[in-house]
């Protein structure tokens, strides 16, 4: 009798980390068959036009921005400004509300993370259009 509780308690314990392994596994299952869509996303922003014309001001999408480039003090000329809402309504946008349906399948939790990161990066693209900043990541 007194092996009973153990058991049941053992049991449970067994089923929780059944559980986190198939949370596991559903994750990594909604990650690898979302990386190639969300690679093309990214290969085709990068390719496109207005981010070649805008890289050297952007910095790496991978990373921080260098030091160099936070401390530019050149502002956006018009032309840079146009090319910054192309990238955005073009490109960018739709690479972001892919990642965000993404995100939802995976947890509700990465969407507020992403969301708070894409507002972020509008904020230093619209300091860069304001002229107000030489520019940052994206």
């Amino acid at each position: 009798m007194r092996a009973l509780p153990i058991v049941v308690v053992l049991l449970a314990l067994g089923g929780c980390a059944t559980q986190a392994q198939q949370e596991m596994s559903r994750l990594e299952g909604v990650a690898s068959s979302s990386g190639p869509a969300i690679d093309a996303c990214d290969q085709r922003l990068e390719q496109s036009a207005p981010y070649q014309a805008l890289k050297g001001r952007l910095g790496p999408r991978d990373g921080a921005a260098p030091i160099a480039l936070k401390a530019n003090q050149e502002k956006a000329t018009p032309a840079e400004v146009q090319e910054i809402y192309a990238l955005h309504q073009d490109y960018l946008m739709p690479c972001r509300k892919l990642r965000l349906e993404l995100a939802s399948k995976a947890h509700p939790a990465f969407v507020a993370v992403l969301a708070e990161s894409y507002s972020k990066n509008d904020a230093t693209l619209v300091r860069l259009v304001n002229r107000k900043s030489a520019g940052g990541n994206i």
